[in-house]
């Protein structure tokens, strides 16, 4: 089924919940992210049908009907339901139907979604601004952006907001642009083809002597590159990916609006030097060149280099304020530093709320006008006059900075436009000065995470016993992140039999460490409850009927393999949980062991059995998470089973300390610093029962 477009037919309700994010930005990435991840879902599920691994095919099914949810294909989703359903079931010929619709409904959906954000940005009508505001010309913006997908999306934000765009892809462009009609702001990258976005702001201000309002985008605010334009004279910084109200908000913060060719409505302000502005025009513009703020830069920086505190930070932006008239007082107070705060800060009262619910700047003059202001903060008691400018930050900072007169001196359009480009920094100033703090805190985080990452090996991965009969074993770990999912235990009795538990919680981290944690812990319950000597499929079976009700309700699952030796007997039980195949290497010849069960939290009822096998003196067997498999190396290819089974064959005898060493170094090999997914690894061997 199509639309009048020829496009697959897509959730739109869904749609629109991801395009209210932030537009073309999100989607696009959500695509690329699936567009990254479903190549490997799906060579999984066309492997799972070629080896006859129905579990496989489960799996696979099962990860992309999620993805079908969350990027809002219906057929996808419903697709991968009816193929997770049957795989237990329907002849492997009628899953294999069902996949090549599956596959070929992903690439058409994909292809439908990338087409959709392409029209968005393209053909979306630019709404017409209402016969009220027409009244004056709309403003004009120079969107200078190289970046083709995020100049067409910059330009259809603020097409739709009423503004008058044009675009340039180059610095030449961009200056070609400035001199045939001069804008009344500018949107700014700084990466551009020919040269740097900071080449053009100094060229701007100081060889064009321009004052036209300028802001950067940027992709992280505390850059170098962005601290440069900020001492050239950028008047804000806009963090990328772009979120349209933030843009926005940022134009109208520095005056400029829609339906108005200047700030505040009133025609445009931007000159040349050397054209006889009025004095306050003069410090306006020397403040945009760049020389206000690099010294507000050095001037929060403390004797020993280090950035002031955050507190420190706005005493100075208000002292600097206030020192720009006699007479004059300023405060820079900050409403919220948490960016789902809004409906908290829509509530505050005062000057402060009332400029951060309007979004704009405001000039509230008269003590009548004033009293009439739900509790007006406590300094502005006695004022006559008040301009506030509000201010965010990519970061989550909400405030404002408030100018106010207790004299009959009226704030004028000068001083209005000075307070809003001191705004502009000021944000810069204390979202340096926010992010320094953050980032002294995640370094005191790191640490206590790593304190925190010891106590949780101990808890997840115990050593093997010493003084087995019969047996030598060794093992290897190796989370992906401070802290993994794999975990790994072991139970001996009297010296002679030994039970290995190997198993793998779904997703990284802290939350799959504490999963697995608490799957050992039901383990041993097992054991505490079920008796030393009670079977493995019998102990297995009861730490699943404890765990299942909290990984349905957590949507997660865990796979387990449960191993029991006994050499004295020579035999093998094994209970497989949906977990990676185990390796037997006997006389120089590898053999992967499969089992029957599914992980922990697929099936309610579902009943766990032992393969019974009998071991003989030299056997060697790895039990081993899929982080080990799924090692990619610098091609991009994924070590497999097969290429462990072969790796396996060519060190036949070697001991099992020797094979962990070797299996470290060439997981390391393969995939230099961190590992994609936790690695972890279990080597026995067979000896001599006596």
């Amino acid at each position: 089924m199509s639309d009048a477009a020829g496009l697959p037919v897509i959730d739109t309700r869904r749609l629109s919940q991801l395009d209210s994010l932030g537009g073309e930005g999100v989607l696009g990435e959500l695509v690329g992210l699936f567009r990254r991840e479903l190549p490997g879902r799906l060579s999984g599920l066309r492997r799972g049908l070629s080896t006859g691994d129905r579990l496989a095919v489960e799996r696979s099914a099962h990860t992309l009907r999620g993805s079908g949810g969350q990027l809002g294909l219906p057929r996808v989703q419903a697709t991968a339901a009816r193929l997770e359903e049957s795989a237990a079931t329907e002849p492997f010929a009628g899953l294999g139907a069902q996949a090549a619709v599956l596959e070929a409904e992903v690439q058409e959906a994909l292809l439908a979604l990338e087409r959709r954000i392409a029209a968005v940005a393209e053909a979306a009508p630019v709404e017409a601004p209402s016969p009220a505001v027409e009244a004056r010309p709309s403003a004009h913006v120079l969107v200078v952006e190289d970046e083709p997908h995020i100049g067409r999306f910059v330009e259809y934000v603020l097409g739709r907001a009423g503004f008058l765009v044009s675009r340039a892809a180059t610095a030449a462009e961009a200056l070609a642009s400035v001199e045939q009609a001069l804008p009344d702001a500018i949107v700014l990258d700084l990466a551009l083809p020919d040269r740097s976005g900071n080449d053009v702001l100094r060229e701007v201000r100081g060889a064009r002597g321009l004052s036209v309002p300028v802001v950067v985008l940027t992709a992280r605010a505390s850059s170098p590159a962005a601290a440069e334009a900020v001492a050239a004279g950028a008047n804000a910084l806009c963090a990328k990916p772009i979120a349209p109200t933030t843009l926005l908000a940022t134009l109208s913060r520095l005056g400029v609006v829609p339906g108005a060719s200047g700030p505040s409505g009133a025609p445009s302000a931007t000159r040349r030097a050397g054209s006889g502005e009025p004095a306050d025009d003069a410090l306006l513009r020397e403040v945009a060149a760049g020389w206000e703020a690099l010294e507000a830069l050095q001037a929060v920086l403390t004797p020993d280099g280090e950035p002031a505190g955050w507190e420190s930070t706005r005493r100075k932006v208000a002292e600097k304020l206030r020192r720009i008239r006699p007479g004059l007082e300023a405060a820079v107070w900050v409403a919220s530093v948490d960016p789902a705060a809004a409906t908290e800060r829509a509530e505050l009262p005062g000057v402060l709320g009332l400029a951060l619910r309007q979004g704009r700047p405001i000039l509230v003059e008269g003590e009548q006008k004033l009293a009439g202001i739900p509790r007006l903060e406590g300094e502005l008691a006695g004022a006559r006059s008040v301009f506030a400018v509000p201010f965010s930050t990519p970061s989550g900072l909400h405030g404002a900075v408030v100018a106010w007169r207790r004299d009959d001196a009226r704030i004028d359009a000068g001083l209005s436009r000075l307070a809003a480009s001191l705004a502009g920094q000021a944000a810069v100033l204390l979202e340096n000065a926010h992010l320094v703090e953050a980032q002294r805190e995640r370094e005191r985080l790191e640490q206590e995470i790593a304190i925190g990452a010891g106590i949780q090996r101990a808890l997840l991965v115990s050593e093997p016993p010493a003084g087995l009969r019969g047996l030598e074993c060794a093992t290897l770990w190796m989370p992906c992140r401070e802290v993994g999912g794999d975990f790994l235990d072991f139970v001996s009795i009297n010296g002679g039999r030994l039970d290995v538990a190997l198993g793998d919680v779904m997703g990284k981290g802290v939350p799959a460490a504490l999963l697995g944690a608490a799957t050992k812990s039901h383990l041993l319950r097992s054991f505490a409850e079920c008796g030393e000597y009670a079977s493995p499929e019998a102990l297995v079976q009861a730490a699943h009927d404890r765990l299942f009700a909290e990984l349905v309700a957590l949507e997660r699952f865990v796979t387990l393999c449960f191993a029991r030796f006994d050499p004295a007997a020579q035999q093998l039980r094994l209970v497989d949980a949906g977990h990676t195949r185990t390796l037997q290497l006997r006389q120089g010849r590898c053999t992967a062991l499969a089992g029957e069960n599914v992980p922990f939290g697929f099936r309610e009822h579902e009943k766990y059995v032992a393969r019974r096998l009998s071991t003989l003196p030299g056997d060697v067997y790895l039990f081993y998470s899929d982080g080990v498999t799924d090692c990619r190396d610098a091609a991009g290819v994924a070590l497999g089973e097969d290429g462990l089974a072969r790796w396996f064959e060519e060190r036949a005898g070697l001991d099992p300390a020797r094979l962990m060493a070797d299996l470290e170094n060439m997981l390391h090999e393969r995939r230099p610093g961190c590992l994609e997914d936790d690695a972890t690894a279990v080597c026995v061997r067979v000896g001599d029962p006596q």
